[in-house]
């Protein structure tokens, strides 16, 4: 039996519909704004790693010392995470530390400029620094990215109509 282009059209086009197939389902998710990160192994044994885990748990149970004690060479270990740059920022405003959280934030968005949660967190800073207005272009910006709207856009919405509530309470 002779192979000719023809005969092996069928098995090439199988061939290519499979190796774009998670190609094609990571476009679709970022252009869905999905909340799921698509990431790729190396990405993703990193974010399963111990030392990540430990992190997010201390976080969990809002220990932050002990959580920026871990965070501080994660960041150094990893410089391009937006994520570990996030969650550095993250955990300095919680312990009251702003400009430096405020540097954290704007590096995990040098790195990655739409990162949802870098936006979100930083939004909420600037609500606690009393700049509400640049908080709230922050959030037009999560409803620009999550036209469908995501958890990133909702926390930072309840956080800036709890700070309006606290001050009309507070009046």
């Amino acid at each position: 039996m002779t192979m000719t282009w023809r005969s092996l059209l069928p098995v090439l086009a199988l061939g290519a519909v499979l190796a774009l197939t998670p190609l094609y389902a990571a476009q679709q998710a970022h252009a869905a704004g999905s909340d799921t990160p698509t990431t790729d192994d190396k990405d993703k044994d990193k974010k399963e790693g111990k030392a990540y885990q430990e992190i997010q748990d201390l976080l969990k149970k809002a220990q932050f010392e002990p959580a920026l004690a871990a965070l501080l060479p994660y960041t150094e270990a990893n410089p391009d995470d937006a994520d570990g740059w996030n969650l550095l920022g993250y955990t300095s405003r919680k312990l009251g530390h702003y400009d430096v959280a405020f540097g954290y934030y704007e590096r995990a968005l040098a790195i990655e400029p739409n990162h949802k949660g870098a936006l979100e967190y930083m939004g909420e800073l600037y609500v606690e620094m009393g700049q509400k207005d640049t908080a709230l272009d922050l959030l037009a910006k999560l409803q620009r990215l999550c036209p469908q709207g995501c958890s990133e856009l909702a926390q930072l919405q309840g956080f800036i109509d709890g700070s309006s509530e606290t001050a009309q309470r507070a009046w």
